[in-house]
């Protein structure tokens, strides 16, 4: 297999743009999310790539809870945002109107709309934790277009 020309075709696919919320051990995270999708209609299930290199991914398997908050796509400035690292995860939602979820992770009073998710499972495939979660609570905020990788003018392979 030709790993370059594979991550050239999947350059080419749609992903949104999300942010997924934890709180564990008394702090709260968020950061960009690409590598999610519904798995499961009944019960509802979503799936969540996070590398196990982020801060996110142990809080995630200690809180056995997780948001995920899709972004409108006049919502770009949230992506930059949550990429910041630093040692207080929780900076990050200094300035924004949020709330803890009923499962205690963070959810913005302002986007598309959220999901609230019980961690069912995490698999190991490659260089990604997959997070296996059921759907617990969903809300649509405000309506809109979602916002994608491609409104940010990047790709999203590899």
């Amino acid at each position: 297999m030709n790993k370059d020309e594979a991550m050239k075709v999947l350059g080419q696919a749609v992903y949104g743009c999300y942010l997924l919320g934890v709180s564990a051990g008394g702090k709260n995270n968020g950061m960009p999310l690409s590598l999610f999708m519904q798995v499961g209609f009944d019960p509802p299930m979503v799936a969540c790539g996070v590398s196990p290199k982020r801060r996110t991914h142990g809080m995630v398997k200690e809180a056995g809870k997780f948001s995920v908050i899709f972004l409108r796509s006049d919502q770009a400035e949230l992506v930059t945002r949550f990429k910041l690292k630093g040692d207080d995860p929780g900076q990050k939602f200094e300035g924004l109107d949020w709330k803890p979820g009923e499962n205690g992770a963070p959810l913005l009073d302002d986007c598309l709309g959220f999901i609230e998710c019980d961690l069912a499972m995490e698999l190991e495939p490659g260089d990604h934790a997959l997070f296996v979660g059921t759907v617990t609570r969903a809300t649509i905020v405000k309506a809109g277009e979602l916002l994608t990788i491609q409104h940010l003018n990047k790709h999203y392979a590899g």
